[in-house]
């Protein structure tokens, strides 16, 4: 695998991520509005994982993004080489 398909891959990795975490935060918007009489147990528990899901795709996308800067200062010190 070539680095510009690595980076590419990284690129993509950090897009979807970042995609992924919008919707979440969406959802976790839409079930705060909500009034919590309305709210049931399973929607209490869903919100809670939507909240800790959305902080997993955050530490991810730190992943990805540190992979990502990593492999561009590993190939810039190449470069000067």
């Amino acid at each position: 695998m070539n680095h510009q398909h690595t980076m590419d891959c990284l690129d993509q990795l950090y897009q979807l991520l970042t995609s992924m975490q919008g919707q979440i935060n969406l959802l976790v918007d839409v079930l705060h509005s909500c009034p919590r009489h309305e709210l049931s147990i399973s929607s209490d528990n869903l919100l809670n994982a939507l909240v800790v899901l959305s902080q997993q795709l955050e530490a991810a996308q730190g992943i990805a993004s540190g992979e990502l800067l990593e492999t561009l200062w590993l190939n810039a010190g190449r470069m000067k080489r």
